[in-house]
């Protein structure tokens, strides 16, 4: 199953895009989602906010990405990668 992953471009973060086009995208089309990953526990990036549902520019976006495509948006929990010295990134 395709998926479409973005993580926004701020600080240390780098931008993650993973796609198989035009066949992932065919995939999404069918299915009717998207899925997105991110890790939801860095604001004001991603995060659960006080009623319990996704907040942040990141989600903005995927919402956005999703609308523009048709479909329903998933949000798939992630966590940070980690880097040998102990950073993320």
């Amino acid at each position: 199953m395709p998926v479409i992953a973005l993580m926004s471009c701020s600080g240390s973060r780098q931008v993650v895009v993973h796609a198989q086009a035009p066949a992932g995208l065919d995939a999404i089309i069918r299915r009717a989602k998207i899925l997105v990953g991110m890790d939801m526990s860095a604001p004001p990036f991603a995060y659960v906010d006080q009623k319990r549902q996704p907040a942040g520019s990141e989600v903005e976006v995927a919402n956005l990405l999703a609308k523009d495509l048709g479909v329903a948006l998933e949000i798939v929990p992630t966590s940070p990668i980690w880097s040998p010295d102990g950073s993320t990134s």
